[in-house]
């Protein structure tokens, strides 16, 4: 079907005294970093669970979205082996070399313990088996690990997501994002706005989770475990 996209805005404004900006030079330097951390939270927050009114349309709020049922019997507060197994098997063919795992870092302390028989199935960069060493995030199953809150918290459905990004498009304005400095919009109380502005849109390429040629299991380049 078609698919259009139209540039959505995103603003950071923050009112600085001038007080502040005449005793601290560095602030100048200092506030763009942080609102460009904050834009970057947001837009990333969009790209996975934007609800599409006014903000980009989400990987995991669109209609491809496969969410990978517990165990029967499985306890909460649990994560087993089978469930990474069933979600790496909903992705589509291909879109193994691309995917990448969001984690919650409540997420962390299960996954460590993690085992298969005798085997970890969690082996992070720097570690040998026996020992836990530095550099505790690497790989699971072969894809990276990334640790974010932008996934839910431990045992909540999407505490653990499986996503292969390629089949997600976005646009963005040309130059990004655009700063701009008043002193007259807050003249009366001697204060400095300074307004950030970024502009995009995104959403994912399918509409729907793919029906397999045989079998009846759709997969999906966006696959989320569910609640425990």
């Amino acid at each position: 079907g078609l698919a259009t996209l139209r540039l959505k805005k995103l603003m950071a404004l923050v009112p600085t005294t001038d007080e502040l900006l005449d005793d601290a030079n560095a602030l100048t330097s200092y506030l763009p970093q942080k609102v460009a951390l904050s834009i970057r939270w947001k837009t990333n927050e969009s790209i996975l669970f934007g609800a599409g009114n006014g903000v980009p349309l989400g990987a995991l709020s669109s209609g491809a979205t496969v969410t990978v049922a517990k165990e029967s019997g499985q306890a909460t507060q649990t994560l087993l082996p089978q469930n990474l197994a069933k979600m790496i098997a909903r992705l589509p063919a291909g879109s193994f070399a691309n995917s990448v795992w969001i984690v919650n870092n409540d997420v962390l302390p299960a996954l460590f313990t993690l085992t298969l028989g005798n085997y970890p199935i969690y082996m992070p960069t720097g570690m040998n088996p026996g020992g836990i060493q530095i550099t505790p995030y690497g790989t699971l199953l072969g894809r990276p690990v990334f640790v974010s809150q932008h996934a839910n918290t431990f045992s909540s459905q999407g505490d653990v997501i499986l996503v292969d990004l390629k089949y997600y498009q976005t646009i963005t304005k040309a130059g990004g994002m655009q700063t701009a400095t008043s002193m007259h919009l807050y003249f009366d109380a001697d204060l400095t706005a300074f307004r950030t502005t970024f502009r995009m849109d995104g959403q994912s390429k399918i509409a729907a989770a793919i029906s397999p040629a045989k079998g009846a299991t759709t997969m999906s380049p966006y696959v989320q475990l569910g609640a425990r």
